[in-house]
């Protein structure tokens, strides 16, 4: 199998999004919404599975692959499927996961669906199809049972009696289906098929060692104002097995601050750095103004994002949650602006952001509607859980 991964597998998206890919929007955990960087696969034999499912306790799923001659890994066909295919997420190494789940089209994914082995694959046969499958049934456990149960009631099989098969189903609409293999064809009068060159750990991803023996904990930093100062405790907890987080224990100030601090603070060898900037620069001073400005708070936070891109980490930014209504300190609403102004530099640069703003607005509307900032530790520890969720999906940069 390439890269040797054999214990963990997943419903086989088709490839990697198009320009002309409907946008899908996903909810890769709870109220964090992303669009889909995958195809979808519409075929019903592998509709009710979860992905969880396919990961059997660290035990091996499968020990070789299926092989189509003539196949193209990433096309929606017709005439063949992949249904199953094995898949390397283990963001505790980044240089070996964590990417292959990011949205940019980066080189990593690219060559894992290229490579990728199809563990289940349907192929069109007459006037039926043949599924070809490779996953140990046998396997101890209740995750491969429960599978195997989903498999046959969506081929209509009867569990425990005689199989009346339909010659016709409406249970799924096709029309989804119908308008892939649609578009797919279209490219595929434009470009070539696409061929597996890859098998095992091919020589151009062997100077990065074993995966076994990549570092167990990715080593993170998180810096910026009292907010990121306060949950990073929080943070770090929940990210105990899989990320060695650290960073100051109390806020950089403003930005204007925040700028001379990230020159000093070293930043070198760091997998994930997670900033977040603005509640100081937000604070009115005895005029009435802001601490910083927006025009310099943007130019600030610009040459910041600039010195933390130097790192080759994955860089994540959290926006500012909504100011408190009861607190004298500032400006209701003026949040708004600043976020505003930091999504564009970071729509720019492919910065992942954490919206605490829209979680806390949800989730926790005693905040904005309390006197201050000056939170409880559960309630710190209730906007440091969405940081550490998107942290763990999206993992590291190697």
């Amino acid at each position: 199998p390439y890269l040797g991964e054999r214990r963990h597998c997943v419903k086989a998206a088709v490839s990697w999004t198009k320009r002309d890919t409907p946008p899908i929007p996903a909810e890769y955990y709870e109220g964090v919404m992303i669009p889909q960087p995958f195809e979808p696969n519409y075929d019903p034999v592998i509709a009710g599975w979860v992905n969880r499912d396919l990961a059997w306790d660290g035990r091996d799923m499968f020990q070789q692959g299926i092989e189509l001659r003539g196949m193209d890994p990433v096309r929606a066909h017709a005439d063949y499927s992949i249904l199953v295919s094995n898949w390397r997420i283990d963001w505790r190494k980044p240089k070996w996961g964590g990417e292959y789940t990011h949205a940019p089209r980066d080189q990593q994914r690219a060559d894992w669906f290229v490579n990728r082995d199809p563990v289940m694959l349907k192929v069109r046969h007459g006037k039926g199809a043949v599924v070809f499958c490779q996953l140990d049934w046998l396997a101890p456990g209740e995750k491969p049972r429960r599978v195997l149960t989903q498999l046959l009631t969506n081929l209509g099989c009867a569990l425990g009696g005689p199989n009346r098969f339909a010659a016709e189903t409406a249970t799924f609409d096709p029309g989804a289906r119908a308008d892939q293999l649609a578009r797919f064809a279209a490219h595929y009068r434009r470009v070539a098929a696409t061929r597996r060159r890859h098998y095992g750990i091919p020589a151009h991803r062997r100077d990065e060692g074993d995966p076994a023996d990549v570092p167990r904990r990715a080593p993170t930093l998180m810096i910026g104002d009292f907010l990121t100062a306060r949950t990073l405790p929080y943070v770090a907890h929940s990210l105990w097995d899989t990320h060695e987080v650290s960073g100051p224990a109390k806020s950089l100030g403003t930005t204007r601050e925040a700028l001379e601090a990230v020159r000093r603070q070293a930043t070198d060898g760091y997998s994930v750095v997670l900033f977040g900037l603005g509640l100081e620069d937000l604070k009115l001073g005895p005029d009435g103004c802001p601490a910083v400005g927006l025009d310099e708070f943007k130019a600030n936070l610009e040459q910041v994002l600039a010195h933390l891109r130097t790192t080759g980490a994955k860089l994540y930014w959290t926006n500012i949650p909504p100011l408190p209504t009861g607190d004298p300190a500032y400006r209701v609403g003026a949040e708004t602006a600043y976020n505003a102004a930091a999504q564009e530099l970071m729509d720019v640069h492919g910065v992942y952001t954490v919206d605490l703003h829209t979680f806390v607005q949800a989730n926790m509307p005693e905040v904005p509607k309390g006197d201050n900032l000056d939170l409880t530790p559960q309630q710190w520890a209730s906007i440091a859980a969405p940081v550490a969720q998107a942290i763990q999906f999206f993992g590291a940069q190697q």
